[in-house]
């Protein structure tokens, strides 16, 4: 039953890189009391329903017409809610773990001091991001066009051209705890549009 709610739920493109034995592992220890409770009509309470539909609406989508799926395969009652809710919480600790890195490049007047400085901030503060080039700001268009990685996210350091469709975030060379914040929530955003 792990295996064919694994196989439902990863049929769907942003979750396709998920599989993995320790979502197998943990999952499968919920099925089995899962099981016991459907058989027994026992209901459990998951304060966290509402956060999960707003944090994972996709994937909660999935895994409740999965768990759907699973219930008509195997004879079982309806799963509800509060259970898909549970369930969707380990999909979305494998998706998390898994996920590939945000591509970034760079950007300041010249391509050197500044980026460099900010680089390494950036290493320091952000893991999932991707660092692929430091480049002047009039070597952008170029890079964007010849990159051989897909630019996810572009950071400057420069006012940069309304014309870049990459999505793009202005900071301070020193990364102030603003642009930390402002950069977490850029991040986001990328991570939705990655998904979506």
């Amino acid at each position: 039953m792990t295996d064919f709610l694994i196989d439902k739920v990863t049929e769907n493109d942003p979750y396709q890189h998920i599989g993995s034995q320790k979502l197998f592992q943990n999952l499968s220890k919920h099925i089995y009391p899962l099981i016991n409770r459907l058989e027994n009509n026992i209901k459990v309470k998951n304060n966290l329903l509402k956060q999960i539909k707003l944090e994972y609406p996709q994937l909660f989508r999935i895994v409740k017409d999965s768990t759907r799926q699973l219930s008509e395969r195997y004879d079982l009652a309806q799963i509800d809610d509060a259970e898909v809710g549970f369930i969707t919480l380990y999909f979305a600790e494998a998706a998390e773990s898994t996920r590939p890195p945000i591509n970034a490049v760079v950007v300041c007047t010249t391509g050197f001091g500044t980026a460099q400085l900010l680089k390494a901030k950036l290493a320091k503060r952000f893991s999932e991001l991707n660092v692929v080039e430091l480049i002047a700001k009039r070597d952008l268009a170029e890079e964007i066009e010849n990159s051989a990685k897909p630019i996810d996210l572009i950071i400057s350091t420069v006012n940069l051209p309304e014309s870049i469709e990459v999505p793009t975030l202005v900071v301070s060379a020193l990364l102030t705890m603003e642009d930390q914040e402002r950069l977490e929530r850029m991040i986001g955003q990328v991570r939705r549009r990655m998904v979506s």
